[in-house]
């Protein structure tokens, strides 16, 4: 049986990786330090879905240049990956659609990234009446000092993977407006500031009660 027939929700494959930048770029046959000085989001080639090397060629997915501007549109710094003069469009016999990898460099773009790509996958096929396809997506973030922090991949039919997209970016969304938690050291000091300033308030508020009292005995006086 197939994943429908079982209503198995869909879920992200987590790509094994040690978080260097030059092993993800050795894994998807990529420059590293063109990987390095990037900003906002890079689109990356399928070159490892080649059944050979293709030395020098970058294949990228025939609907690349169209989900490119889709995100140039929304105001996100995007570009392909490579020199123009060496890129190709790599075209499946099937009707499954393959998309570039997307590499993000911020947590903001990578939020707004994948909701703008929820979006896209939903105008053109989900709310088509044509059929569904089946849609392979794929997304890295590098954090600031050059982590890969994720690498995930999902591939299924369109509306569930469009979900499954927002989901991830209300996720991302969700991390970066959480009140970070401070570490046991950090707990520590603020339970010991916190019982300074309390026994503090305590004295004065005892010193207050005792000299109201003392007045209070000389008015009665």
């Amino acid at each position: 049986m197939d994943r429908d027939e079982h209503h198995d929700p869909l879920c992200w494959e987590e790509i094994p990786n040690d978080g260097s930048l030059n092993s993800f770029a050795q894994l998807n046959q990529l420059d590293p330090e063109q990987l390095a000085s990037t900003e906002g989001l890079l689109l990356l080639p399928r070159n490892p879905e080649l059944p050979t090397r293709t030395t020098g060629i970058e294949v990228f997915p025939s609907v690349t240049k169209e989900l490119n501007t889709a995100f140039q549109d929304a105001g996100i710094e995007s570009a392909l990956y490579g020199e123009e003069s060496t890129r190709r469009e790599l075209v499946r016999k099937s009707a499954d659609i393959l998309l570039p990898i997307l590499l993000f460099f911020s947590d903001p773009a990578a939020q707004l990234g994948l909701n703008i790509l929820a979006n896209w996958i939903y105008d053109r096929w989900v709310k088509s009446d044509t059929p569904t396809p089946s849609i392979k997506a794929e997304y890295a973030e590098v954090t600031s000092d050059g982590v890969v922090a994720r690498w995930r991949r999902v591939e299924g039919p369109a509306d569930q993977v469009c979900k499954l997209l927002q989901q991830e970016s209300q996720a991302l969304t969700t991390s970066r407006t959480s009140v970070p938690t401070l570490p046991e050291e950090g707990n520590n000091w603020w339970k010991e500031h916190s019982r300074e300033q309390a026994n503090a308030a305590l004295t004065v508020a005892s010193e207050l009660i005792l000299e109201a009292n003392q007045q209070r005995s000389q008015a009665n006086n």
